[in-house]
């Protein structure tokens, strides 16, 4: 009996859960919803465990806006199983007989075809992506689908024959057909532990009272139980601050607010972030790229790059404060950084360490000891340009010379620093990343010779944007630079494309 009742209290658990990481979003400083809820059939019955209302549309990696974010949460105990792209259309998976997960995408997108209402319909579930399955190819880092990819290869490759069997499954006649049932689909891949944490960034983010650690009873999750039995679906900001208020869970003090005006530049999303939540000055490059690459025809140096230029001169105004978010590339942190090196005004970035984002200020005690390792490798080419290889969530060195060797003839020289142990806690805060940043820049300018200093600069980062901002700042001295982009949807060996160029050519 035992066995049989616990995977049912884990699951209403972590769909209690999901529910407060919307509700949060309530008592933001900028209000950014109307109202959240869970189990409102009305929004489709496929998709209603937890549904949240903006304020205003957010845009999908479309550019298409969302009116209604609408969750459904599927918990299996057994987390061996993998998700498959089979799996997405047999019923079984999601414990039913009829309809599949596809087809319940289906029917919720009924439900609005009447309302004038755009949804967005998102899975979330411990399982993971079966890593064999052309499915682990398809999910994008925001959960949405690299629909491109899906709809690129012919009828006889891995993935024309799941779009060959979602189609047929799904009765559609047209890929066009099946393409606009997926666009509003995601599938995030979150365990309990990732949910808890998320959570308590939330709830903190929110002013709300936290959870002690090791706490076996979770007064937010009992608040959600609770809602059920007195069938209370749908909250606005007012009523869930009241039973917030009534069950000791709100704290009027808050905490004090974070200094200067909050700006965001976003070319990813990363699974549940919702940048929108920080501030209405956001520029959203999504639209330019699917996952983590460019899309065909879209340009680094002609539509991204300016971009981040016009956006930052239109916000920062010197002898000012403010707080950069960057939900973006590494080439894009580095580009707003260069742009703002004489802005005259105080910009500190917001660093993503896993759910929570902290302020990275650059000033601090200075970290003790040795902050770099460095290293060296002459090309066989006499050319004159340089290779700067950064080591700090990852070691970059054989990507690097595999791909200076293939494709950078005029580099002759690449010098390289690596933190003592790569990894993504390497950077303890934003002193220690400006620190980093700046040594790096002071160290190529010692070590580079007179006749590379007319040469270009390609750098070759695995750091955080925080760092990498930092970088941008300090290193309009070096000249010339071009960032590159590891390749993530091939990670084959030298994978980088090359990204922004600054300073702009004329």
């Amino acid at each position: 009996m035992a066995n049989s009742v616990r995977p049912i209290i884990l699951g209403l658990d972590y769909q209690a859960r999901w529910f407060w990481l919307e509700g949060a979003r309530l008592f933001r400083t900028e209000p950014v919803l109307t109202s959240v809820g869970f189990e409102l059939a009305r929004y489709g019955r496929a998709f209603d465990d937890v549904v949240s209302l903006p304020i205003r549309p957010d845009r999908n990696s479309w550019g298409q806006p969302v009116d209604v974010d609408c969750y459904q949460a599927k918990f299996k105990v057994d987390h061996r199983k993998r998700i498959t792209a089979a799996a997405l259309i047999d019923p079984a998976f999601v414990n039913a007989t009829r309809f599949s997960l596809l087809q319940r995408l289906r029917l919720a997108q009924r439900t609005f075809a009447d309302t004038g209402l755009r949804g967005r319909y998102t899975i979330v579930t411990p399982w993971q992506i079966h890593p064999d399955d052309p499915l682990s190819a398809l999910t994008s880092t925001n959960g949405e689908l690299n629909l491109d990819s899906l709809f690129d290869g012919g009828p006889k490759s891995a993935t024309g024959v799941v779009r060959e069997q979602w189609r047929s499954h799904l009765g559609l006649t047209t890929d066009a057909d099946l393409r606009t049932t997926l666009e509003p689909f995601r599938l995030l891949v979150y365990g309990p532990d990732q949910v808890d944490r998320l959570l308590e960034s939330a709830l903190d983010s929110a002013r709300l009272s936290l959870v002690p650690p090791g706490s076996l009873r979770h007064p937010y999750v009992d608040l959600a139980h609770g809602f059920v039995k007195t069938r209370q679906r749908e909250f606005d900001e007012p009523a869930l601050r009241r039973v917030l208020e009534a069950e000791g869970l709100w704290r009027p003090a808050g905490l004090d607010p974070l200094p200067g005006r909050p700006l965001a530049i976003r070319s990813r999303r990363p699974y549940a972030a919702h940048l929108e939540d920080e501030t209405e000055d956001l520029l959203d490059l999504v639209p330019l790229f699917h996952a983590r690459s460019i899309k065909t025809g879209v340009d680094w140096n002609a539509d991204v790059a300016p971009q981040i230029s016009t956006f930052l001169e239109a916000r920062v105004q010197p002898n000012e404060t403010y707080r950069l978010h960057l939900d973006a590339h590494n080439a894009i942190a580095f580009a707003a950084g260069w742009d703002l090196a004489h802005a005259g005004a105080e910009v500190i970035p917001m660093q993503r360490t896993g759910p929570a984002v902290v302020p990275w200020p650059s000033a601090g005690a200075e970290p003790d000891g040795p902050l770099w390792e460095p290293w060296e490798q002459d090309m066989p080419s006499a050319g004159v340009d340089i290779a700067l290889a950064l080591s700090i969530t990852q070691n970059v060195r054989a990507d690097v010379e595999a791909y200076v060797s293939s494709q950078l003839p005029s580099v002759g020289r690449i010098v390289g620093l690596s933190v003592p142990q790569p990894s993504g806690t390497a950077v303890r805060n934003g002193c220690h990343a400006f620190a980093l940043a700046r040594d790096a820049i002071d160290h190529l300018a010692k070590v580079r010779k007179p006749e590379e200093r007319g040469g270009q600069i390609h750098l070759f980062v695995a750091a955080p944007n925080g760092l990498v901002f930092f970088l941008g700042r300090l290193g309009r001295g070096l000249g010339p630079t071009t960032v590159y982009e590891f390749d993530f949807d091939t990670r084959a060996l030298g994978s980088y494309v090359p990204a922004i160029s600054l300073p702009p050519s004329q």
